[in-house]
Formats: C-alpha cells, structure tokens, sequence
C-alpha cells in the first residue's frame, strides 16, 4: 500500500442515500453537484451511505451508514449533505450531531440550516402553500386528502404545515382521517389511495402529495380504479422531478430549481473551504408551481406564474431579451440568455427575410450543443408554448378581421418544422438512450453471469478486471474489511485498478485504516474528476467497500454492479470457507488415520493376548469347579463328623448319666449301710446299676466304634481334598496372576487408545 498523499484542497463529499432511487430524483442530485463542481475545478467523491439509522421500508439499509465514518479531514475539504435524502426517520436533533460529527470539516446543507451549518433552503411551507391555493382558490376544491412525508422529516413537517395554513386561511376543516403518511415512494402514494377509498371510504375531489413519487403513485392508483384525472380526482405532487413532465396527464407540482440549488450548495462551500464564516446562514431558493392537467389547468410550459412582457411596439431586442432570460432560467443546464435571443432573432430574421435559412440550422445547432439526455429536453418541450406565444405577439397582426399576415403564416410554418426537428432529436436520443441502456444491461447481466461464478477472491479481482472496462469504470479499489465488527479500523486491498491498469497490491494479510486506504487512492478526482465510496454488505454482515470513479449517468449501473459484488464476494467466502473446511478434513483425516494405525495395533495386540489366555481362563474355570466339589464333599463329610460326633456325644452323655447314678446309689448305700448294717441290700442295688451301665456301654461300644470310624473316614477324606484343593488353589492363584499381568498390559494399551480417541474426537469437533 503506498503512503499517504497530501490530499489536494478541493474535494467535496456529497452525502446521499443512494446512486439511483426508483427515478432520476437521485441522479439528478449528483450530477448536478458534479457539473457545479468541475466547473469550479473541484473533484467530488459521493458517499451513497442510506438514510441515518436506517429506513423501515428497505431492509438492512442502516449497515451502508458505516461510509459516513470515512468523511474527515484527511480525505475531502467540505461536505455538502442531501437532507431529504437521509433524513428519513432521524429527528432534527439527531440529523445535527451528524452533521457536527465531521471533525471541523466545512459542511453545507441542502434543506436546512444549523449552527456553524450554512443551508441552501427552500421555503417548503410556503411552497406548499402556493400549491394547495391554487387547488382550492383557483379550481375551488373543497375536500383536499394529503399524502405527507415522514413525522420526522424537516421538509415533509413544513409541507404539510403549509397545506394546514390554506385550508384554516379558507374555513375549511382540518379532517385527520384525509391525511396519509407516506415515505416520499411511488408505493406510499398508491397505498394512500387504498387507504382512502377501501379502508376509510372517503369522498375527495383533489390529492395534494409532498412529493412528486407520491403523487405519481396516487395518479396511476387513480387510473387503475376507473378514476379519471383530473376530472374525477385531481393530483398535485412537489419537486417537479423528470417523471412529473411525462406522465399522462401531465402532473402539477412545485418545481425546485435543482442545478441553482446545487451551484448554490458549492459556491457557499468553496467559500467556506476558502475560511468564509460558518455562523447560521440560509440561502433561500425561489420555487415555482408547474402547472399541467393533472390539476385541471391546460398545460403552459413556463408555470402558472409567467407572463409575457407588454409589447409596445417598440425596442423588440430588448423586449426578446427579457422573455429570453426567462426561458433560459427554465433550463436544467445553463443556457446563456444571449443564446435564445440568438434563436428569436434568426427566427425573425427569416420571417422578415433579412437571412434565409438561418434558423434551423440555429435551432439543430443550440440542440446539438446543450442537450444530449431527454430529461435535459423536458425543459425545452416546456417552454415551446411560451416560445410560439411569443412569436404570434410579434408576428401575428392579422392585416384585417379574420385574416393573417404572410409574418404569422410563415412563423407557423418555421415553428411547425422546429417541432419537428425537436421531435427528431427526441427519438435519436430515446433510440440512443434505448441502445446505450440494452448494452449496459447486457453488459450488466455478462457481469452478473460472471462475478456470480467467480468462487475464490483471486479470481473475483480477475472477472472484475475483465468486466468493469465494459461498464465504463477504468479507476476502482476493491477493499475487505478484516474485522466486520470494527470495519473500518482494518482494510485488506483485494483489488486495485488504475487507468484500466492492474495495480500491485499487498501479498500478505496486512492491513490499512479505511481512511487511508481511501486517501490514498483519489489522484483520478484531481481535474474534477467524480467518484463514489459504496458500502458493500450481506444482509447484517460488513463485507468492505468499492471506491470507484462514476463515467456514466446511470446510478443504477453502479447499484447493480455493487450489488453484484456483494453478492458474489459473500459466495466466494462461503466456497472458501467450504474449501478450508474440506481441507481441515482432509487434514484430520490423515491425522486419524496417523493415530488409528497403532490404534489398531493395540487392538491387535489386545486381541491376541485375550485369546491367548483364554485357554488358561477355560482351565482355571475347570479347576474351581473342581474345587467347588472337593470343598462340596469336604463339607459333606465334615457333616458326616458332626452328625456321629453329635451322636457319640449323646451316647456318652448316656453312658455319663448312669455312671452318675451307680456313684449316687454306691454313696447312699454306704451311708445306709453304716446306719443300719444293711450293706447287702445297697450293693445289690449298685450291682444292678453297674449291669445295666456295662450292657449300656456294651450297647453303645459298638456304635461308637463305628462311628469313631465313619468320622475317622471323613476326617481322611476331608484332608485329602483339602490337600488337593490346596494345590489347585495355588494353581488357580499362579493363573489368576498371569491373567491379571494380562490385563494390566490390555489396560495399558486400553489407556493409550482412550488418549487416541479424545484427540479424534477434538479433530471431529473442529470439523
């Protein structure tokens, strides 16, 4: 990116809503603003950023507001601000800190003034007032509906302020319900007349609008129901904009003299620039009423309020003059007054035959030298009436009643073929009109075809670099902004053209402030030269901007072509943002399968040392089960033990239990026998006892000798088991020892395949 220039004194902003509106309104805004400036050697850079804050009617519009912070000092010297076309929904208040906010920069409004804002005005109020006089003065209508602009709209207030003060100064009611507000569109306008008729089933005579797209929209609205106009309805709009001219009928309005406005505008600003005083000043323009039939009036091409000067007789250069100023101020271009004197006077010279055949060539000549657009020749259909009126003050003395002078039959004759010279130039320019806009459409669509399959920012610069020379735009600078959120803090040059020439731009990723980007980039506008900062956006996302030059008339040719570009940059950055995602996937991928490989190894692994000691499980598995049923018949015959052990017990107690007798008897008899000598007695008592105790024992013997043995098996029987039992418990335990090493090396390999695993799965979360 090169350094910044020192900006040259002498580039003027000029701050719209849009290159192109849904009629010329805009277009006729710049352009004039850009003659007045190149005739003063001034470049002039247009900021088409959108109504402050955005308007309800087009969507997203406040995101072109972000321009407006490229207006400083390091880029342009003054400012020069439509009000009406961005002041939309804003209040006054808030239009001023805008309008304050250009860090000292000279500002000049178009509409109003501010403090330390100088204003280019018209007297809107009084304006409309004209207006609505004449409908209920002049045509006496009594039932006047009103389409106003928007309630914060300093002009759109004053207009309908106006229409207020004629209805009070004529006693005629003030009716809420006829009163529509509209957004100065076409659309607003015919939906006031739906609102009228269908919802509010209203009876009027006249619609007055506070702009002429509006009173448009009534009139077609109008015609479409049956409604004849003005017969049934009449229709008066305000600005007297190209389509006010053309429409059948033709429609009456409040002609704002837009290229003295425009002049007016650069002249306080140049002077501003030049250190002139910035106090409160107004610089009031006159207007005019246009009337046409759409009021009810016949059509008159120089506006209700022209009137011929008296004809005496005498001094006719000076009385041609007059009316020649006149006609001259009615054009959209200057045209000097001398030169329409030139075309009275070679007229009359031919009549008067002082020259032969001077004044078509005149008329051919003055065409072909200041008019090139139809809407330019819009001026001059207006004023031919006026034109031939003041040829039959002149010429048309008849020589007796009823007659007309040779004089008067041959200016008819010149004026019939003036007529039809001018009707010829009109149908060359329509037909060159018609061609130029089908090649630019054609070229527009080539465009569109071609920016739209252009999936990848380099080769978007190169279908820009292909495309743009056939639109006519040889100067441009294509920027991105880095950060979305803050965009004009970073700009990434994507493209740079100059003089049709591709311009080396940064190969890495650095970036500029917009600002500098900007005044870096403005050498073209030098020798009054024009272009235009356009925001570029996709629906609620900052994209960038295209500065470029502007070489053609057509506003739409460049709101097409930005449009495009949003378009197409915003489905190269999703093809883009697809490719890196391949690529990131693509990418993982290898990683994946880099990490799967000893992935799969472990598993491998695992697998084997699984099947290998599956065996040794099967076989562990046999010895416990054996185990079970040693230590089973263990239990049995520990069983076995008790129930004889318990059974010996019994017998012994038995056996106990006489002996205690026998002793008892054998103590008794003795104390007996020391009593009463009877000892003989008493022992034959224990000798019975002691028989019964040896038959008991005898009995007994033989059970407890088996059962001595039963349990004496057992216990054999239960220590061999047990030792069997033992060495296949330490078998079982040397198995269970090697299994468990087993599973400790899977669970290793386990651990390490987890690790594996989560890093997949953070390369699956970034895909």
């Amino acid at each position: 990116m090169p350094e910044v220039k020192k900006m040259r004194r002498r580039t003027i902003a000029l701050v719209v809503d849009t290159l192109a509106g849904s009629g010329s309104y805009q277009e006729d805004i710049w352009r004039t603003v850009a003659e007045a400036c190149r005739r003063a050697g001034a470049g002039l850079l247009i900021f088409p950023g959108g109504a402050l804050g955005g308007s309800p009617f087009i969507t997203n519009e406040y995101m072109k507001n972000v321009i407006y912070g490229l207006i400083r000092r390091e880029c342009v010297d003054g400012v020069i601000v439509a009000i009406g076309n961005i002041v939309n929904l804003a209040s006054r208040e808030e239009y001023a800190a805008f309008a304050h906010g250009f860090g000292g920069i000279p500002v000049v409004n178009i509409g109003f003034a501010l403090d330390r804002v100088p204003g280019v005005v018209v007297d809107n109020e009084t304006a409309m007032e004209r207006i609505i006089e004449h409908a209920v003065a002049d045509h006496k209508y009594r039932n006047v509906a009103f389409i106003r602009g928007p309630e914060k709209h300093e002009d759109a207030v004053q207009r309908y302020n106006g229409y207020r003060t004629v209805l009070q100064r004529h006693g005629l009611p003030l009716r809420p319900e006829l009163t529509y507000v509209g957004d100065f569109s076409e659309k607003s306008g015919v939906d006031a007349i739906r609102v009228f008729l269908d919802e509010r089933k209203l009876d009027f005579d006249c619609v007055a609008a506070s702009g002429d797209y509006m009173a448009i929209g009534a009139v077609k609205e109008l015609l479409a129901r049956g409604k004849r106009v003005p017969h049934d309805v009449a229709v008066t709009g305000f600005d007297d904009i190209y389509e006010a001219g053309i429409l059948s009928p033709g429609l009456t309005t409040i002609r704002q003299p837009l290229p003295e406005q425009m002049r007016k505008a650069v002249d306080v600003l140049l002077d501003l620039m030049e250190g002139g005083p910035r106090e409160k000043r107004a610089f009031p323009i006159d207007v005019e009423i246009m009337t046409r039939r759409s009021c009810g009036c016949a059509a008159a091409g120089l506006g209700s309020d022209f009137q011929f000067p008296e004809w005496s007789g005498r001094d006719r250069d000076r009385w041609l003059l007059e009316i020649s100023r006149t006609i001259a101020s009615r054009f959209r271009e200057d045209v000097a007054p001398d030169e329409v004197l030139s075309l009275f006077t070679s007229f009359f010279d031919e009549i008067e035959g002082k020259r032969a055949d001077v004044f078509m060539s005149d008329w051919e000549k003055f065409f072909r030298l200041h008019f090139t657009r139809t809407e330019e020749l819009v001026s001059v259909m207006n004023t031919m009436t006026a034109f031939r009126s003041a040829v039959a003050v002149l010429s048309g003395h008849p020589a007796r009643p009823g007659e007309r002078s040779r004089g008067a039959e041959y200016a008819d004759r010149l004026h019939y073929q003036a007529h039809n010279a001018f009707m010829e130039i009109v149908f060359r320019l329509e037909a060159g009109k018609r061609a130029q806009v089908e090649s630019l459409a054609n070229n527009l669509s080539r465009a569109g075809l071609l920016l739209g399959s252009s999936f990848d920012i380099p080769l978007l610069r190169r279908t820009l670099r292909e495309v743009m020379p056939g639109l006519g735009i040889n100067n441009y600078l294509l920027g991105l902004y880095v950060e979305p959120a803050r965009p004009l803090e970073g700009l990434k040059i994507a493209a740079r053209v100059r003089g049709g020439r591709e311009m080396e731009t940064p190969s890495d990723d650095s970036a500029v402030a917009a600002w500098r980007a900007l005044a870096g980039e403005k050498d073209f506008l030098d020798s009054g030269g024009l272009g235009a900062v356009c925001p570029l956006y996709y629906q609620e996302s900052q994209i960038g901007l295209l500065f470029l030059e502007l070489s053609s008339e057509y506003g739409f040719m460049y709101e097409t072509i930005v449009t495009q570009l949003c378009i197409a940059i915003h489905g190269a950055r999703l093809v883009e943002r697809n490719v890196r995602a391949r690529t990131t996937i693509e990418e993982h991928s290898r990683q994946i399968q880099k990490l799967s490989l000893p992935m799969t190894e472990s598993v491998r692994e695992i697998s084997g040392i699984a099947a290998a000691k599956m065996e040794s499980v099967h076989v562990l598995v046999d010895q416990t089960n054996r185990s079970r049923d040693k230590i089973g018949e263990t239990n049995k015959n520990i069983e076995t033990i008790s129930a004889h052990t318990s059974k010996l017990l019994d017998i012994i107690k038995t056996i106990d239990e006489i002996a205690d007798r026998v002793n008892l008897l054998a103590l008794n008899a003795s104390i007996e026998a020391s009593h009463v000598g009877k000892e003989g007695l008493g022992f034959t008592v224990i000798a019975k006892e002691i028989k019964k105790l040896a038959e008991s024992t005898g009995r007994h013997s033989s059970e407890i000798a088996a059962t001595l043995k039963e349990i004496i098996d057992a216990a054999e029987r239960s220590s061999r088991n047990g030792r069997e039992s033992l060495e296949a418990f330490k078998r079982q335990s040397q198995g269970v020892g090697e299994i468990l090493d087993s599973f400790q090396a899977i669970s290793e390999k386990m651990r390490k395949l987890g690790e594996g695993s989560e890093t997949l799965l953070a390369l699956i979360k970034e895909d």
